[in-house]
């Protein structure tokens, strides 16, 4: 008799651990619905040619200044692979952001985020923050080389007072 209430037991404990998994089940298939529609609503791919373009932009720049002789075709060519890299990595930027997402908001979060992508300043932010970033990452670049040396300097003379150095 006790080893039928042991089995018993096994099982309900059993099918107490199937239900709860089922209810995250539930709840996870609930997030990625609700991510599937913010990335609509954002038009996520759209995002990914943005930051795209302005690496394209930038690196057509560097090519033009190292190479003034280069020819419009072959930077054609190079636009085209990198768009194409692009391209190939949108699966794991979506992932990737999903995941991160998953950690740091609930679906209330998410719902409200979606609400605001919705409306016209939402719609705005998702046109004017990817150029904001490209025109910061342009920005800082030559900023950074400019102050490298003396940034240098300065770490180095901190660094001696421990005998260490650059």
């Amino acid at each position: 008799m006790s080893s039928i209430k042991t089995v018993g037991k096994i099982a309900f404990s059993m099918m107490l651990l199937f239900l709860s998994g089922a209810g995250v089940q539930a709840e996870e298939a609930s997030k990625q619905a609700l991510f599937d529609e913010l990335f609509a609503v954002m038009k996520y791919d759209r995002i990914i040619d943005q930051m795209s373009e302005g690496i394209d932009a930038q690196l057509v720049t560097a090519l033009r200044r190292k190479y003034p002789q280069i020819d419009d075709r072959t930077l054609a060519a190079v636009t085209e692979v990198l768009h194409e890299s692009f391209e190939d990595l949108i699966p794991e930027m979506k992932a990737f952001t999903r995941s991160f997402m998953m950690k740091h908001f609930n679906e209330d979060d998410i719902r409200n985020i979606t609400a605001f992508y919705r409306t016209p300043t939402g719609r705005k932010s998702l046109t004017v923050l990817p150029n904001m970033a490209t025109e910061l990452n342009t920005w800082l670049v030559p900023v950074i080389q400019k102050m490298k040396g003396g940034l240098l300097a300065k770490l180095n003379k901190r660094l001696k007072r421990d005998g260490y150095e650059l």
